[in-house]
């Protein structure tokens, strides 16, 4: 298994919810995540926490939304954490 997390801060609800919503429609479930585990832990930062069934996976699916991952990194600072178990 391989474990991707991120903590995200915005730097206001709107720009939260609007990213909450697009990351959502656009990304869930897609290249064989296991599972995805989202908590708001203020009103302006998210934590999101990605399973995958390899670092294969979560490599293909980081490249194929690379893009979109710029474009939300201009908009909010970020911390990453990997691991595998």
């Amino acid at each position: 298994m391989y474990v991707v997390g991120a903590r995200v801060t915005f730097p206001n609800e709107l720009t939260k919810q609007s990213i909450k919503s697009y990351m959502t429609s656009e990304l869930e479930g897609m290249n064989k995540m296991i599972m995805s585990f989202k908590i708001d832990t203020s009103p302006t930062q998210h934590l999101v926490i990605n399973d995958w069934w390899s670092g294969k996976s979560a490599e293909i699916h980081s490249n194929s939304k690379r893009s979109n991952g710029t474009d939300i990194c201009v908009l909010a600072k970020y911390s990453l954490i990997k691991s595998s178990c």
